[in-house]
């Protein structure tokens, strides 16, 4: 059985209690978060997110929504896979 390919996205998130939001776009000419991809357990600042291979080119962005205010972050910088 062959193991399924997996990418890797990772970032940090400052002092807080947050949910991070993590979407995938066609690209990063357009980022605002087209397609879900999950919700990242976050540990000391640090979160990561594995899913299924992302086809390159694709941008990925992520949110952060504040749990003791519940403000959501600007989408973050697009990154392209």
């Amino acid at each position: 059985m062959r193991k399924q390919a997996t990418t890797t996205i990772s970032g940090t998130v400052p002092p807080g209690t947050y949910v991070i939001q993590v979407f995938v776009n066609p690209s990063c000419a357009d980022p605002e978060g087209k397609r879900f991809l999950g919700t990242p357990a976050s540990s000391s600042g640090t979160w990561t997110l594995s899913v299924p291979a992302l086809v390159a080119g694709q941008g990925v962005t992520a949110t952060a929504i504040n749990l003791s205010t519940l403000n959501t972050s600007q989408f973050s910088t697009c990154k392209a896979t």
